[in-house]
């Protein structure tokens, strides 16, 4: 209860009415009346101001303050003053609460701001997703229309051929273009499960199961399907890998990328180039694994768009081989979904060298 006294005593105390009233009151008595200043009062016989006097003073009375001359007047001044200094007051409590008011609107304006600035960054990075989307929809239906087209065409055409011709070729002209179909339907294969592995990327539907691998038998399976194109044009592909290194990674997910780069390497090779695969052991348990070819090479624009899928980079092999840049694009994300990095060294005419790194299995 005390407690609760003593809080609205200080409230009083500090607010703006009482102090204006009160400092109203001592102005119209100290001020506008000085002549029954009670400092004047215990000065009239100069014996000056003393704690004797003081005393007397308040055992007196307040009344007693005055000048015995004088009181009713100078009631009257301190009590003109008190309703003088009321009005301030009173103006002050209202300019106060105002100001609290105003302060309370702009807390919430802040607020109501702040919420505004999220959602609209909120919107913006969602218009910015739905653009990308778009726009590798328009890439994905462009491949589709285009870059599947020609190679079916192509296929389709040596069928004909094989279809009206056949009683009148010889068997090298029928190995020949058995060959291109082969060709043709290896490039078909991989084009589709490029398309096929980017559609279910966006789903999120690729499951992704890091075990231990053993390295080396997990790269030559990975290029069976390829060693037939790199035959037909002569190139060789070696390999520098330990036997006893092993690597942390998705099974499905190495074999994409191990494929596709070294699919690309057989593309942009002329007949007769060189392809090596090797693998070794990085800081941090990293193991990096590079594609290094002996083909056309690639200049600074390329190197810099190319794994970007909102970037056209695709570019014919040196066989005329088709190529979408979709099967880097899926590569960049896989090899980065296992913690690692892809890179790229080319030059025009100097052939290209292809690093990832994934993690390595102790």
């Amino acid at each position: 209860m005390d407690e609760k006294i003593s809080t609205s005593v200080r409230r009083i105390t500090e607010s703006s009415v009482f102090i204006h009233t009160v400092a109203g009151g001592l102005l119209g008595y100290f001020v506008l009346h000085p002549v029954t200043m009670f400092i004047y009062w215990f000065k009239i016989n100069n014996a000056g101001i003393t704690l004797k006097s003081l005393l007397e003073a308040s055992n007196k009375g307040f009344i007693h303050a005055f000048h015995p001359d004088a009181v009713s007047v100078s009631l009257a001044f301190a009590v003109i003053g008190c309703i003088a200094g009321l009005a301030p007051g009173l103006y002050f409590r209202k300019i106060r609460r105002q100001e609290q008011e105003i302060n309370g609107q702009q807390y919430q304006l802040n607020e109501t701001l702040g919420k505004l600035k999220n959602l609209n960054k909120y919107l913006e990075e969602k218009i910015a997703e739905l653009k990308k989307s778009n726009n590798e929809k328009d890439i994905f239906f462009s491949i589709i229309a285009h870059d599947l087209r020609s190679p079916l065409n192509g296929f389709w055409g040596l069928t004909r051929i094989l279809v009206e011709e056949l009683p009148n070729m010889t068997i090298d002209q029928i190995h020949q273009i058995t060959l291109s179909m082969e060709n043709s339907a290896t490039s078909l294969y991989h084009l589709l499960e490029n398309l096929l592995e980017w559609a279910r990327m966006q789903q999120g539907l690729i499951p992704f199961d890091p075990k231990p691998i053993e390295l080396l038998p997990e790269v030559k399976e990975s290029i069976v399907m390829i060693l037939e194109s790199a035959k037909s044009k002569e190139i060789e592909i070696t390999y520098d890998i330990p036997n006893d290194l092993a690597v942390f990674a998705d099974s499905k997910m190495l074999q994409f990328v191990i494929r596709n780069l070294v699919s690309n390497a057989v593309k942009f090779t002329y007949k007769g180039g060189k392809i090596n695969v090797s693998a070794k052991i990085k800081g941090d348990n990293r193991v990096e694994i590079s594609i290094k070819d002996s083909g056309i090479g690639m200049n600074n624009t390329m190197v810099d768009h190319l794994f970007r899928l909102d970037s056209q980079t695709n570019r014919n092999g040196t066989e005329g081989e088709p190529s979408t840049g979709l099967g880097l694009t899926l590569c960049k994300e896989f090899v980065e979904k296992q913690g690692g990095k892809i890179e790229v060294e080319s030059k025009e005419g100097k052939g290209s060298i292809f690093y990832f790194t994934i993690p390595q299995f102790d």
